[in-house]
């Protein structure tokens, strides 16, 4: 009824399934996606594995379910090709691309966490080859030219229900940066985990090591200072 709910219930009882094929029948009657939002992964494997089939086994019609993730969460090619030119040739670069080559030709939805797994101490490298707003703001990044990062937003456009985790969800409520659709419908399960993730962007955090460290980068960077 256009109200707000409140519900706890017990696990096993099909609580998912209660709230996905209502929230399905209204983004299909209303043409608009209603947001489901998940704390950890493991349910949103489940909402994917589990619960998307049955509904579709239920529902005689396509459903069309899209899982947004943060920007950092997808592979830039761009960036990929930078690092290409900027390490190539070099012997973990070689390793890298031995790993990821193949995979980054070929996959379609760009999600780091489906690429191959890295030697441990080349997992640096995800964070330079991920998605990044200064190259996402060019002409050159769009869906059209493969853009995992957009084409994923575009498709949420066009979806019934999007599935995000709490974090992104809070990073678009707070700052209008998360690329979430327009949305006048959300569920929030495992809500519990709630005021702490939302606390998280308005909070800062600060050690004795990270202030040492921060003062020391300031007195390297002071003119005449030799080491």
């Amino acid at each position: 009824h256009g109200e707000v709910v409140l519900v706890e219930a017990p696990t096993g009882v099909g609580k998912s399934l209660g709230y996905l094929l209502p929230a399905l029948f209204w983004a299909m009657r209303s043409d608009t996606p209603c947001v489901v939002s998940t704390y950890t992964k493991q349910l949103q494997d489940q909402i994917i594995g589990k619960e998307l089939p049955r509904m579709r086994r239920l529902v005689d019609r396509t459903i069309r379910v899209v899982v947004l993730k943060g920007r950092s969460s997808y592979l830039c090619r761009q960036r990929w090709d930078h690092f290409l030119a900027e390490q190539g040739g070099t012997a973990d670069a070689e390793r890298i691309v031995t790993a990821l080559q193949r995979w980054v030709d070929y996959t379609e939805s760009g999600g780091l966490s489906e690429a191959p797994a890295l030697h441990p101490g080349d997992l640096p490298v995800l964070a330079r080859i991920c998605s990044d707003d200064r190259f996402c703001a060019t002409n050159r990044c769009r869906p059209e030219t493969g853009c995992f990062y957009k084409t994923s937003r575009k498709d949420a456009k066009d979806a019934h229900l999007v599935i995000v985790n709490h974090a992104l969800l809070m990073t678009d409520l707070f700052g209008g940066r998360g690329g979430i659709p327009a949305f006048d419908a959300l569920v929030v399960d495992e809500a519990h985990h709630l005021p702490h993730v939302a606390a998280e962007p308005l909070s800062f955090a600060a050690s004795d090591r990270s202030l040492e460290g921060a003062l020391r980068g300031q007195r390297r960077e002071q003119p005449g200072h030799q080491g």
